[in-house]
């Protein structure tokens, strides 16, 4: 008997280190993990697929809502480990394939960057970039005054 991929999902978090641990910090107060259960076989599963139905599960604008995905692969012999992120059809095929001896699936880790996030990022980048310019003008000038002041020694 075929059976459908489920797959378990937090929503809108992110993650913070201590010390050598990598640790996912929600941004909601419930936590809540929220579940899909996939129509096709885990080969059928592409990566433009997993985000649409992680949108509608959450209500969110695809168009207007940037999301990585990632999750903690099993680690091997009590390695610390990473997040690994979910970029493509074949890390999706890679998230399928990595199962425990149990046959768990690790969670997935949605984090949310919408329009406004990435304006202000946006923002953030011009302004740090005119600092920038502003700064190697100053530099700029303060060399020009110094090679005047040499010259006229």
């Amino acid at each position: 008997m075929k059976r459908n991929p489920v797959i378990h999902f937090a929503y809108d978090g992110y993650y913070t280190s201590i010390g050598e641990d990598v640790l996912w910090i929600s941004n909601v107060e419930d936590e809540e993990v929220y579940s899909l259960l996939l129509k096709k076989s885990k080969n059928e599963v592409t990566y433009a697929k997993l985000i649409e139905k992680i949108c509608r599960k959450r209500n969110v604008d695809e168009a207007s809502t940037k999301l990585k995905v990632s999750y903690f692969p099993f680690s091997f012999q009590g390695h610390k480990v990473r997040p690994n992120y979910i970029r493509d059809d074949e890390d999706v095929e890679c998230y399928f394939e990595g199962v425990s001896e149990e046959g768990f699936r690790s969670v997935l880790h949605v984090e949310v960057i919408n329009d406004v996030e990435l304006n202000l990022r946006m923002d953030e980048n011009e302004q740090f970039d005119q600092v920038l310019r502003e700064d190697l003008e100053n530099h700029r000038n303060n060399i020009q005054l110094w090679w005047r002041m040499r010259i006229e020694i």
